[in-house]
């Protein structure tokens, strides 16, 4: 008897194969620089036998799990030359596990696993951060398996499913500890049962999750039960502000009105996964499938009521893409009701969205839809490239236009974080690179400097408007980066 594999298998595979061909074309993002360092720092206080506290006192990021970064850290340290491209293929390897979940959940709900994760790898802006998005991307990793751990439990309860939950568990809140919401809905629904084998299981799966998460963050082991508590609590009430730009306003990210997640996975979900995702969960609802009605939409209800301070887009909330996916693979299941036609009809639905993933390659996570007129009728309304990853193609761009004699002197746009995103990809005999975050700057460009390099983020590239602009870095009539400038003579 042969065994073919499953499509959800074989579409997560063309991702695979597909993303290890392109993964050099994804640029440098704000954060990765800090996060790869955090990572850096955790390897030095296991190698020192939790003597190097560093990890611990590095910005704030004692509050978020190192798990991936420090997993990248420990591949790419052998390969130093090669960090950017080893991270990149590690994001968008969990990015591949994410796709395979999302097939593998839907299927044991009895939908169309291959619907629904073809509708994950057709999302734009789950695409586009599977490269380099090193917090959300792994994280929604987790808390897709956790997901399928979860669904596993409670239809078979085996010990080895109380142990894949709590791994996968401890994986995600290794990565965030606000994965804590995704557990409490899980007690939610163990308990809704009232089987003490089930309630018995998921607590050791607990038990397993935290202990996983304590044993991967050098923070947590100080105080092994407030430090995780705390790390949540700072998440919810996260003190840093920062301009959000929405609806064409800069609004203060703890004051985004109570639609702007409502709002933003509206237009940022392409429009036919987003009516099958629906579809999907008033499926899932009126058969009482609690797991993934409240997985969709208790963070979505939260977030109305509690209104936190979230910023750049989309992108904390990633998590809840490979929900809509599974979500619209019950749905196409539900509507076909076995007839091939229908399905393929219904698998067609996705794949409208393919064009304007190659239009905005490699920036698919500034993707919008039509119900805002793509992301050209998006910017200047809402984020797009808000990590300057098009400071890559900026930074290629400089190389070919290289002054000649001593080394071309760039003005950047950026700050300590961002300005590698830059100088990574710039030879730097060649290139002299000095960082500024001012706006409303002189009319024109100092002479000491050849080119202004510029994001469109919070309009930094508005600044000099009578120097001319050399080159625009766009897609789709969206510009992301735009270089002004040109060789001036050198320095008397």
């Amino acid at each position: 008897m042969k065994h073919t594999l499953p499509p959800y298998l074989w579409i997560a595979l063309a991702y695979l194969v597909i993303a290890m061909l392109t993964v050099s074309h994804y640029g440098l993002t704000w954060d990765e620089g800090v996060q790869s360092r955090y990572g850096e720092l955790v390897l030095r206080y296991y190698a020192s036998r939790f003597a190097d506290r560093s990890a611990i006192e590095f910005l704030n990021l004692q509050l978020y799990g190192p798990l991936f970064e420090s997993s990248a850290a420990a591949v790419y340290r052998f390969f130093p030359e090669h960090e950017i491209d080893i991270r990149h293929a590690l994001i968008a390897f969990t990015g591949f596990l994410t796709i395979l979940g999302a097939g593998v959940a839907c299927a044991r709900l009895e939908g169309s696993g291959g619907l629904a994760s073809l509708a994950l790898l057709m999302t734009p802006q789950f695409y586009g951060h599977s490269f380099n998005n090193s917090k959300d991307i792994p994280f929604a990793c987790a808390a897709t398996w956790f997901f399928v751990a979860l669904l596993s439990l409670l239809e078979r309860k085996r010990p080895r499913d109380v142990v894949l939950l709590g791994l996968a568990g401890g994986a995600m809140l290794g990565i965030r500890v606000g994965g804590l919401l995704l557990v409490a809905i899980a007690a939610v629904i163990v308990a809704l049962t009232r089987e003490r084998r089930l309630l018995v299981g998921f607590t050791t799966s607990v038990v397993i999750a935290w202990i996983v998460m304590v044993a991967v963050w050098p923070w947590a082991h100080a105080n092994p039960i407030l430090n995780p508590l705390r790390a949540f609590q700072a998440s919810t009430t996260f003190p840093s502000r920062y301009p959000v730009l929405f609806e064409s306003s800069f609004v203060m990210s703890n004051e985004l009105p109570r639609r702007y997640l409502v709002e933003m996975l509206a237009i940022t979900t392409p429009i036919g996964v987003l009516a099958l995702a629906i579809i999907g969960v008033v499926v899932c609802a009126r058969r009482k499938n609690w797991p993934l009605v409240l997985w969709m939409t208790v963070p979505i209800v939260l977030f109305t009521l509690m209104r936190p301070n979230v910023y750049d887009g989309i992108r904390h909330f990633l998590f809840l893409f490979p929900a809509m996916a599974i979500a619209a693979g019950i749905a196409c299941a539900f509507l076909a009701e076995g007839r091939n036609v229908v399905v393929l009809l219904l698998a067609a639905l996705p794949l409208l969205s393919i064009g304007s993933m190659l239009a905005l390659h490699p920036y698919q996570s500034t993707y919008y839809n039509a119900l805002v007129g793509g992301t050209r009728g998006a910017s200047g309304r809402f984020e797009t490239d808000y990590w300057v990853s098009s400071y890559r193609e900026a930074a290629l761009w400089l190389r070919e236009h290289a002054c000649g004699g001593p080394p071309t002197r760039v003005l950047v746009a950026a700050n300590n974080y961002s300005i590698g995103c830059l100088t990574a990809y710039l030879p730097r005999d060649s290139f002299a690179v000095q960082k500024t975050m001012s706006r409303g700057a002189t009319l024109v460009l100092d002479d000491t400097f050849d080119y202004y390099v510029a994001t469109t983020r919070y309009g930094l590239h508005l600044n000099y408007p009578q120097t001319r602009i050399a080159a625009v870095i766009e897609r789709d009539g969206a510009v992301f980066t735009v270089i002004r400038g040109g060789c001036r003579p050198a320095y008397p």
